[in-house]
Parts: structure tokens; C-alpha cells; sequence
């Protein structure tokens, strides 16, 4: 808990334009001016200026004129449960909300092309996300422990989805990933234990390893490849609990393909693990 001499505080953060400042009162966080905002270590959290009263703070308001979110900015604000971004801001860092358990939503502008790794890492009652359309790679780990979050919406605009970055959302229904993603990296949905159904888009090439591992409730998998993506797979561990990413799923999920397209998934390594294959 922030001691009494935390509650009022003020300071500013040097940038490229001069400064932003930056005041604290009572439980409220607000941050103005022209610019981008510092990035922070987050394994030097020292040197966030308001660190000492990040467990007390509710509310950040941050004004129209700054441009970024820094690098783990608000990083362990456990207590955190709104948040008001502007138009203004195209950036989100890394481990920007890492850890924020009490955020419960947040609306991200249209105008944000750039979210960083592990941003909402452990926002662990963030119950739905809406990616704006600037976006065009989901990076590593960027919703990983989102234990909450019951759906999301991926735009158009993502070609690249990075490694781990839905695994451990335990709450998750459903995913429809569009037709403009090519690369589906590593553990994506690994741990998904509610995940029923997934939609993959018509230009998938690459899907990483353990995407579905531990994925028990996944009943439908709609891939709408003509081609089969290629899976991971390493010959020489073709026996091996290596290759096995769809181990928990390949008995229990029907794979849909395209008309005319099963003999190809059950020749493809990996995809010939299914054992129930359908057309649509």
C-alpha cells in the first residue's frame, strides 16, 4: 500500500519534444503533453517515476498529444481497473499492462499499429479485446495468462500471430483467425482448456509447434487451406512426444478441410494425425 506521502505526487518524463509530466492524486494516475513516453526495464522497475504507488493506483488517464505507452509503464498495477488511451497514441510496449490482474477491458484506438510482447501478459480478468486494424503481427506472448478473456477479434490486417500468444487463456470459447494471417507461431492456444472451436483463414503456410496442445474441450477445427499448412515436424523424433502437437486433440476434434482436399491433410505430416478428417 502507497504510504500518505504517495497520494499527491507530480514529475515529468523527458522525451524527444521536451517532456510529458505526469500527476498522481489519490488513486488516479494522469499523464500529459506532446510525445512518447519513456520505456522502462521491467526488471528495473525503479525507475518507473510513480513505481512506489502502483499497487494503489485505479485509474490512469493518459491525454490527447502522447503518442506511446512505454515499455512496461504500468507493469505490476495490480489494482489497475480502467484506463483511457487517445487517438493520439500509436504504440504500446512491451510488458506495457503485464501483470495488471484488475483490468477488466480496455479499449484500444484505431489508430495503434504497434502492440509490444507481453503487453496484457497476466491480465487475468481481461474478459474481451478488440485488436484495431493497424496491427499486423500479434507478438509473442501478448495476451499469455489472460485467464478471463472469453473472446477476441483479430483484424484483417494481422498476417503474424507469435509464439504463446492466447496459451493459458483458460477462458476462451472460440477463435477465428482471418484470411489475411499467414504464420501461426508456437503454443498459441496452448492450455485453452474451454476452446471448442477454431477458424483458420484460406492463407495460413506455417503453423508452429503445440498450437492445440492441451486444448481438451476443442471439438471443430475449420481450416479453409486448399493446401495443407506445413506443421512443425522433425522426422527423426517422428515417434517422439516432439512432433506430438495435436497429441490432445487428434482422437476428439474433427479437422473440416476444403472439398477435395482430405487425401492431402491425410498424407501431411502432421495433419494425417487426425483421425477424423470431413470436408466442408
Amino acid at each position: 500500500m502507497a504510504n500518505k506521502s504517495d497520494k499527491k505526487r507530480s514529475g515529468r518524463i523527458r522525451n524527444l519534444f521536451g517532456f510529458l509530466t505526469w500527476s498522481l492524486n489519490e488513486d488516479t494516475l494522469t499523464i500529459k503533453g506532446k510525445g512518447e513516453m519513456s520505456d522502462y526495464n521491467r526488471y528495473k522497475t525503479k525507475t518507473v517515476p510513480w513505481i512506489s504507488s502502483r499497487k494503489s493506483i485505479t485509474t490512469v488517464i493518459i491525454e490527447d498529444g502522447v503518442t506511446s505507452i512505454g515499455d512496461a509503464a504500468f507493469f505490476d498495477c495490480t489494482s489497475l481497473t480502467s484506463i483511457v488511451i487517445p487517438n493520439s497514441v500509436t504504440s504500446i510496449g512491451n510488458y506495457a499492462f503485464n501483470t495488471c490482474s484488475s483490468l477488466t477491458s480496455i479499449i484500444i484506438p484505431d489508430g495503434v499499429t504497434h502492440i509490444g510482447n507481453s503487453a496484457f501478459f497476466d491480465c487475468s480478468n481481461l474478459t474481451s479485446i478488440l485488436i484495431p486494424n493497424g496491427i499486423t503481427t500479434i507478438k509473442h506472448c501478448t495476451f499469455l495468462f489472460c485467464s478471463g478473456l472469453t473472446s477476441i477479434t483479430i483484424p484483417d490486417s494481422v498476417t503474424t500471430i507469435g509464439n504463446y500468444a492466447f496459451s493459458d487463456c483458460s477462458m476462451l470459447i472460440s477463435a477465428i483467425i482471418p484470411d489475411s494471417v499467414k504464420e501461426i507461431g508456437d503454443g498459441v492456444f496452448v492450455n485453452c482448456s474451454m476452446l471448442t472451436s477454431v477458424t483458420i483463414g484460406s492463407s495460413v503456410t506455417n503453423i508452429g509447434r503445440w498450437v492445440f496442445r492441451d486444448c481438451t474441450s476443442l471439438k471443430h477445427l475449420f481450416l479453409f487451406c486448399g493446401n495443407p499448412p506445413q506443421a512443425y515436424y522433425d522426422k527423426d523424433f517422428e515417434d517422439e512426444d516432439f512432433n506430438e502437437h495435436f497429441k490432445t486433440v487428434r482422437y476428439t476434434c474433427i479437422l473440416h478441410v476444403p472439398a477435395g482436399c482430405k487425401e492431402k491433410y491425410a498424407n501431411a505430416d502432421g495433419w494425417k494425425k487426425f483421425k477424423n478428417i470431413e470436408e466442408n
